[in-house]
């Protein structure tokens, strides 16, 4: 299970449930994946009020594209004074 920052529960499907334990689960929202966009996705739908969020993996929630990415995610945060995009630029390339 996962939860959001505000303690709605997320549940978290693997790869490893049948066919027809999946087809028996009623959720009002399926995420497939669980990258950065898919659990982000299924955040905002919980904190929408969307309930209940399933998310489904093939593996592991950990082993998801953006975790081999993680050297190339990058971004420029607004809130912190010393970033800009000319550090991003000078950061990233």
């Amino acid at each position: 299970m996962l939860f959001t920052p505000s303690g709605a529960m997320i549940l978290i499907m693997m790869h490893a449930l049948n066919s027809a334990s999946v087809a028996s689960s009623s959720v009002a929202a399926l995420v497939i994946g669980s990258g950065i966009s898919g659990l982000l996705t299924a955040i905002k739908l919980v904190e929408a009020g969307v309930r209940p969020v399933a998310v489904v993996t093939k593996t592991r929630l950990s082993e998801n594209n953006s975790r081999y990415a993680q050297g190339g995610i990058a971004a420029v945060v607004p809130s912190n004074t010393e970033d800009s995009i000319a550090a991003h630029v000078a950061d990233t390339l």
